[in-house]
């Protein structure tokens, strides 16, 4: 496992970084990126993407194209403008959520998904802090998983309504496997008064579809 998720990592950095060059801007030449395959039975999952810094739009839409490699994305959600959490003095958040399938197993999942944060420029500051942008596991498939470094589901997101708005929008009917919820009922107990939905969509002028 140590070997398959080194070589996903040096893999989605070299990828990457070839696909965010100015030539292949263009999101059309984007989408016709070759999706990673280790060949392994495919499983759904649920992505939270957040940025408060530089062009945030824009960061989450390099993000949503580069998970090309690893996840066949197959719902987008609108994008959200949030307050920021645990720390409050900085810069509003933009949030969304994506719906995919992967073959990657979990802990080469998050190796892949923390490469696409770093080849999109992201630099580790405190935690909570400003980040140009964030990529975080939400659900795979019905796991439960605690170990060092990985939590599935993740473990602030029924806590979170910058989390829960976006993801109602793709996943309304989705159970937690933890809390036995809908995330339908998990949105109704947090309070929304500070996220608002920020038009226009990211992509062909729609949500949840990809170009």
């Amino acid at each position: 496992m140590t070997h398959r998720v080194t070589n996903v990592h040096n893999y989605a950095v070299r990828y990457i970084g070839q696909l965010f060059q100015p030539a292949a801007n263009n999101p059309a030449e984007l989408t016709r990126a070759v999706r990673f395959s280790s060949g392994e039975p495919m499983t759904e999952i649920y992505l939270g993407l957040g940025t408060n810094l530089g062009d945030r739009r824009h960061n989450l839409r390099q993000a949503v194209h580069g998970l090309a490699p690893a996840v066949e994305v197959t719902a987008v959600s609108p994008v959200y403008a949030t307050e920021p959490w645990g720390i409050v003095d900085q810069p509003e958040f933009l949030n969304m959520c994506v719906g995919g399938h992967t073959d990657l197993a979990p802990r080469a999942l998050l190796h892949f998904v923390k490469a696409l944060e770093t080849a999109l420029g992201r630099e580790l500051t405190v935690r909570w802090g400003p980040r140009l942008i964030d990529i975080d596991i939400l659900f795979y498939g019905d796991l439960i998983l605690d170990e060092e470094g990985l939590q599935i589901p993740h473990p602030g997101l029924a806590a979170r309504a910058s989390v829960l708005a976006p993801l109602h929008d793709i996943a309304p009917e989705w159970v937690h496997p933890q809390l036995g919820r809908r995330v339908a009922e998990l949105l109704t107990a947090v309070d929304t008064t500070a996220v608002t939905k920020t038009p226009p969509p990211l992509f062909n002028g729609k949500d949840h579809k990809l170009p």
